[in-house]
């Protein structure tokens, strides 16, 4: 209808026919950030009828209406959630799959359009392109170009993202996956000449600024390149490769007009940043062998972009660091310590520490302390750094947790960002005194302040140790932790002074296991690799506190392992040669790589005390293998 209220063909001169084409141009960008904005607003509004409803319990007036949180979570943006269930019901597949109609039509309430439409796409100049409408129809879409494909692949599962967070979507997550599933696996699988998706689309969406979009590309992305055969992902990165090295020369330009900054933000959707991308996730994910300049070209770039101006940029380049630092390693080489620094401040500025009560002298007792991270891609670079080389990667966490000038959280984030490390790799058995004297560096109780704000992180850190390895023990009341080491030597930590208080010297290989007596006053010490028991002396009441800083030796006991301990310790120590010779952590301390074989035996294998002269060696299964009494 025009202004004055009469319809077009009113309107239309003598001879003149109506145009049946009706164009409907739709942005999921901008649709998918309404619903998530109605989102938003809804989860607020509901947020704000809880907190009336507990001030008004607490005799405290509210000013508002008495609207229920239902009902204002139902009447908020109702026209944008409709809009987006009906674009999403002409993108979906319909009439392919009867049991995922199915699922379309219960699960989310969603209708098979009617009338059909033509689908059509926008091109360069805004010219747009239309299907016929035969098509259109059926699997006429999935069957036309890759752009295609990927264009309603992306769509359909961005609008399906944004409706999941909207009051009364619940049922819309678990069809999220199976919508993910139906465009990776079940179309490509059940129709012929199916055009996968573009990979240039997706890589171009892998950063894009909405958050619904970047997760639908990254979803398609995996799942196209797992389909690929793996001689056709070879014959893609021969393709690419010169595009990939193309890339080194826009990153290294530095004058006066382009920084590398701005040449790394510009890169990541031309066709050099595009190869860049895939060839990455083809190397880090399918494990596919580069050559040393396309290595070397992929690394020098995703550093430098570490300092794009747009976060998605930083973020993704912290993902590719992280994802593949075992290739990127040999390429950054020294610059390990200052990638740390730079990783470690983008991760501070995007977490948020919270503290959650417990009593921090205790690591029993000890409270929940989390980053705010979110899947935070820096948090995942720096564990992966970390992993290859812990020695360097403690003690610039240590140098952090020192620093007087900073934040107090940002102190606290450098040991947490241990404790990810702690509980992310899965054996730090030769890096253990490095990681615990720069936990402890921060408690040194000389400086309160220091100490106060560290002791929650500290405590935690020490408390996943204890956890997670034998050969590391604590004893609550005397606050003193045991460390056995991969040179035969037990340290002994007191926890109240933050110092090396004994060094017990003995073991002819790496200590297995450490265990504290119920007094404290004795430790039992274990060694797979000399076959040997040993009881120390970890007080200072008696006649052998006057050895000093070297303890005194009680007994020493040959101790027979059985042969399937033996048989396990033998699979252990090969498989930790191979992930030693595949990039280890060797040199970062600065001295002579520990025997790995030696590290790997005994591993598992516990102690414990059960009589103050007796100790109990238990399995990697948990079987006891033998009493030894003092």
């Amino acid at each position: 209808l025009d202004e004055g209220g009469e319809s077009l063909e009113e309107g239309l001169g003598e001879g003149e026919i109506a145009s049946p084409l009706l164009l409907l141009v739709l942005s999921v960008r901008r649709l998918a950030a309404a619903v998530n904005s109605v989102a938003s607003q809804a989860a607020a509004a509901v947020a704000q009828s809880v907190l009336g409803t507990a001030g008004a319990s607490a005799g405290v007036t509210v000013g508002g209406g008495s609207q229920s949180a239902g009902s204002v979570a139902e009447s908020s943006g109702v026209a944008e959630v409709h809009l987006c269930r009906l674009a999403l019901s002409y993108l979906l597949p319909w009439g392919l799959d009867g049991a995922f109609d199915a699922h379309c039509a219960f699960d989310v309430q969603l209708l098979r359009p009617r009338p059909s439409v033509s689908y059509g796409v926008r091109g360069h100049g805004g010219l747009v392109a239309l299907l016929t409408p035969k098509a259109s129809r059926g699997a006429g879409r999935w069957r036309t170009s890759s752009h295609l494909t990927a264009l309603h692949s992306v769509a359909a599962i961005t609008l399906c993202n944004a409706l999941m967070g909207h009051p009364g979507s619940e049922r819309v997550r678990p069809f999220a996956a199976l919508l993910a599933a139906h465009y990776s696996v079940r179309l490509p699988d059940s129709l012929k000449r199916f055009c996968p998706p573009s990979l240039t689309l997706l890589a171009r969406t892998y950063v894009d600024s909405v958050d619904a979009v970047q997760q639908a590309a990254r979803v398609l992305m995996d799942g196209t390149l797992r389909r690929m055969p793996l001689a056709t992902q070879e014959q893609l990165i021969q393709a690419w490769s010169p595009r990939v090295l193309r890339a080194a020369g826009a990153t290294s330009g530095d004058n006066a007009n382009t920084n590398t900054a701005s040449a790394a933000q510009l890169e990541i959707h031309s066709p050099a940043g595009i190869a860049v991308l895939v060839v990455s996730l083809l190397a880090c994910k399918f494990g596919h062998a580069l050559t040393p300049d396309v290595t070397r070209t992929l690394a020098e770039v995703w550093v430098r972009m570490l300092g794009a101006p747009l976060d998605t940029h930083r973020r993704l380049a912290g993902e590719m660091v992280g994802m593949g630092f075992h290739l990127w390693e040999p390429t950054v080489g020294a610059q390990a310590g200052r990638l740390i620094k730079q990783l470690f401040g983008l991760m501070a500025a995007t977490a948020g520490l919270h503290v959650h009560g417990g009593h921090a002298g205790a690591l029993r007792g000890a409270g929940r302390l989390s980053l705010g991270l979110g899947g935070n891609p820096y948090l995942g670079a720096l564990i992966s750094i970390g992993s290859c080389q812990p020695a360097l990667f403690a003690a610039l966490m240590g140098d952090v947790a020192v620093q007087l000038d900073i934040d107090a959280t940002r102190r606290s984030a450098a040991i947490v960002t241990l404790v990810s490390l702690i509980r992310a790799k899965s054996s730090l058995a030769r890096d253990m005194p490095a990681i615990v004297e720069a936990i402890l560096r921060p408690l040194d109780p000389s400086l309160p302040k220091l100490r106060e704000g560290c002791l929650q992180a500290g405590t935690l850190a020490l408390r996943e140790l204890v956890k997670r390895y034998p050969m590391a023990a604590f004893h609550q009341t005397s606050q003193k932790l045991g460390i056995g080491t991969v040179t035969g030597v037990v340290l002994i930590y007191d926890l109240r002074t933050a110092t090396k208080w004994r060094i017990l010297q003995g073991h002819n290989g790496a200590v297995s296991a450490v265990a504290f007596a119920a007094g404290g006053d004795l430790v039992a010490s274990f060694s797979a690799a000399d076959s040997t028991l040993r009881w120390w002396q970890a007080g200072s009441s008696t006649f052998f506190g006057y050895f000093g800083l070297h303890g005194h030796c009680h007994k020493v006991l040959n101790v027979d392992v059985p042969d399937d301990e033996e048989d396990a310790d033998a699979s252990a120590s090969s498989c930790s040669t191979a992930a030693a010779a595949g990039g280890g952590s060797g040199g970062a301390a600065g001295g002579p790589m520990p025997n790995v074989g030696a590290v790997a035996r005994g591993a598992g294998m516990q102690l414990e005390w059960t009589s103050p002269s007796t100790v109990m060696l238990l399995g990697r299964t948990g079987k006891p293998l033998g009493f030894y009494t003092l």
